[in-house]
């Protein structure tokens, strides 16, 4: 026919390019996943994780975790003695943070209530100022307040009062015995450590069926 049409059957003429579709990768999830991950990253980068100040120059951090008797404790005061280190047991440093805040509120209403002894009827008592309470005191204030109320005192706290253990740390370094002791635990104290949360973790949609 009329046109150059090349007829039905015929082979192509040599210099012809014909447009060939790539091959494709079926059925590799894997591989899927990484180019997702990989496209996140470039669409969305995340900046660098800032480390927050503050934090002593130590050699050695440790995380002493194990069921309850299994030794974890022994392991930690081993360690310590070693190394030169200090052990931080987070339920003593709250036990000790909040029987500070109490001791220091009991001496504020000893010293209210020796103001008010001996005055006449319609004299004013001498105005006591109140506590100055260390920042270790306030905590304590802040879980005594969880404690009373019949909760338990919220993770983000736990961290506080590990990280201001952490900042008093002299010598080569800590061990945390026992802590963190759960996975929410440990992101908190990674964010408030190195500065590093949720943001830094690139997020994975789920296997395939066929990768359980």
């Amino acid at each position: 026919e009329g046109g150059g049409r090349e007829k039905a059957g015929e082979p192509e003429k040599e210099g012809t390019k014909t447009e060939e579709e790539p091959p494709r990768l079926k059925g590799n999830a894997l591989l899927g996943q990484a180019l997702r991950d990989i496209r996140r990253l470039i669409e969305d980068p995340v900046p660098p994780p800032v480390k927050p100040e503050g934090l002593p120059p130590v050699a050695y951090a440790f995380s002493v975790l194990g069921a309850p008797f299994a030794g974890s404790s022994r392991v930690s005061t081993r360690l310590a003695e070693e190394l030169s280190l200090e052990v931080i047991s987070v339920d003593a440093v709250v036990r000790d943070a909040v029987s500070e805040f109490e001791q220091a509120m009991t001496e504020h209403d000893e010293a209210v209530a020796a103001s008010k002894e001996g005055l006449e009827e319609g004299e004013e008592p001498e105005e006591v100022p109140p506590p100055e309470l260390s920042d270790r005191a306030v905590l304590g204030g802040r879980a005594r307040e969880r404690l009373s109320e019949g909760g338990v005192v919220p993770d983000d706290l736990l961290v506080e009062f590990a990280m201001s253990a952490i900042r008093a740390v002299e010598g080569e370094g800590y061990i945390l015995d026992g802590f963190p002791a759960s996975v929410g635990q440990a992101r908190l104290l990674e964010r408030e450590l190195g500065g590093i949360g949720n943001e830094h973790t690139v997020p994975k949609d789920p296997p395939p069926p066929s990768l359980l």
